[in-house]
């Protein structure tokens, strides 16, 4: 998904598009490592956003520690602490 981020917003760089559309993860990570970059956010919609994990099909064990540690991450601080760390900003809560 990076990629294709980065090739959009080069895009808007070059003044060959005047926006594109994505995700405040994908934009969080691309700032942090290019800081210098002149692009900026220029809205949100303010929605939830939700992430998912690919498993095999019918493996609701799997599925199931997945959303426990997931929880317990949560419950601990963790995940907000994940997400300060690499993206400068609490996306675990949108």
């Amino acid at each position: 998904m990076l990629n294709g981020f980065s090739k959009s917003v080069e895009l808007v760089i070059n003044g060959q598009v005047d926006a594109t559309i994505n995700d405040t993860a994908t934009f969080l990570d691309y700032v942090k490592n290019k800081p210098d970059a002149p692009v900026k956010m220029a809205a949100r919609d303010g929605e939830k956003h939700y992430s998912a994990a690919m498993l095999k099909k019918d493996d609701a064990e799997v599925a199931e520690r997945i959303s426990k540690a997931l929880e317990e991450l949560k419950k601990e601080g963790k995940l907000k602490e994940i997400s300060m760390k690499y993206f400068g900003e609490d996306v675990s809560q949108s």
